[in-house]
């Protein structure tokens, strides 16, 4: 799935996130909705379309530890990391709150860092 086919419902958070991405040379060119771990609402891949053009992370939207329906982190992750318990991962971005919008541009920057290899 393409995020095109979603993006008009996307929630305000997600969608500025989204925004964000695209404004720092990010395309998200996946996106998956099905899976058998109950705590993880979507995931986003995500490539560069200049600095290391084609790089990929994989973000992991996730629901507070599962416990209840309102989806609470991004967390990024690279291919070597797939198979860590992406809720515990860094960079994160919490959506709850202010701490969404004080910390937005950061997690950016760090995703920056992982496509340049810092």
């Amino acid at each position: 799935m393409k995020i095109e086919d979603i993006e008009r419902n996307l929630e305000g958070n997600k969608k500025l996130l989204l925004y964000l991405l695209r404004e720092n040379d990010w395309e998200v060119v996946g996106v998956e909705n099905e899976f058998s771990d109950w705590a993880l609402d979507q995931i986003w891949t995500i490539a560069s379309t200049r600095q290391n053009k084609g790089f990929e992370i994989v973000l992991h939207f996730n629901k507070f530890n599962g416990v209840h329906d309102g989806m609470n982190r991004v967390v990024a992750l690279t291919d070597i990391e797939i198979d860590v318990n992406s809720y515990g991962g860094e960079p994160s971005l919490e959506f709850d709150g202010s701490e969404f919008n004080r910390n937005l541009h950061g997690f950016v920057s760090a995703i920056h860092n992982l496509r340049i290899g810092k």
